[in-house]
């Protein structure tokens, strides 16, 4: 009997409905994919496929030795199974190998509005040169203030606990941060961010990702914060970055793209996923 719906409990949040009719060819075929490695078992591995979820496997750093030692396609972040099996038609099955594929073509004339593509055969030769390629020269000038926004926040329980303004003001840079102990203190740090930013009235406010500005409208709308202003001044970095500026990185992952530019940071293996582990110990001791 297959139910027709279902509810999700997050912590600290109310249930939520869940319907299951479309979820259940998705699952059929991996349940038939599982019956068929029980039933002929093989001394062949299933195919190696490095995705999001890999974070929470206790085999995760495994795969990875295995797909850095044959210099896999899944290495890529953007590498998905249908392009896996399109690759494969063609014999290809290295990053190396992948890298030879990408052929310069005359640039069509787009409109601004149109977002560019991703090439990953031009990843690939980012990669096997170590260079920087750049498919669309970069739009970004200096300014005399520049505002640096970060949040870390717990996404299941829709609570925002730090946020982090780097203020550089010429040869200056100051570090603010605005920190919540708990759910009564997240309006208090949203005002704060955006009193210290409203200082610098001109001076644009970065980021990195959709995740900053999609926090600030939903703390807009439950706490009635007027954050107009302030939305108008972000400026997303990885849109300047996405499918213009190649690293010879395997992801446009921010913590991947520091690394190469020589970012370090304290923790051996920093994620969204740790700082929320980080948070749950700090609020048990």
């Amino acid at each position: 009997y297959r139910p027709t719906a279902g509810f999700v409990v997050p912590v600290g949040s109310r249930p939520r409905h869940v319907r299951l009719p479309s979820l259940y060819s998705n699952i059929q075929s991996i349940v038939t994919s599982l019956r068929q490695f029980v039933n002929q078992p093989t001394t062949d591995p299933p195919p190696l496929n490095l995705t999001q979820k890999c974070a929470t496997c206790p085999f995760h750093d495994h795969c990875l030795h295995e797909a850095e030692e044959t210099d896999s396609l899944t290495l890529l972040e953007r590498m998905s199974p249908k392009l896996l099996r399109r690759y494969a038609k063609k014999g290809v099955f290295t990053v190396n190998q992948l890298s030879y594929l990408f052929k310069p073509r005359r640039r069509r004339k787009r409109s601004p509005a149109t977002q560019p593509s991703f090439n990953i055969e031009l990843q690939a030769l980012a990669i096997r040169t170590n260079k920087i390629y750049l498919h669309e020269p970069p739009t970004l000038e200096d300014q005399p203030v520049e505002l640096y926004l970060d949040i870390e926040g717990i996404p299941d329980e829709d609570f925002q606990y730090l946020i982090g303004l780097l203020i550089k003001d010429r040869d200056s840079v100051t570090m603010q941060s605005f920190w919540a102990d708990s759910f009564d203190d997240e309006r208090r740090v949203f005002q704060e961010c955006i009193k210290a930013a409203n200082a610098f009235p001109d001076a644009p406010i970065y980021h990195y990702g959709s995740y900053e500005r999609r926090a600030f409208e939903i703390a807009a709308k439950k706490y009635g914060i007027d954050c107009t202003a302030f939305l108008e001044r972000l400026v997303n970095i990885n849109s300047l970055i996405f499918g213009k500026i190649y690293f010879p990185t395997r992801s446009n992952r921010l913590k991947d793209l520091g690394a190469f530019v020589g970012s370090s940071w304290s923790a051996t293996d920093p994620s969204g996923l740790m700082s929320i582990a980080w948070r749950y110990h700090w609020e048990d001791t």
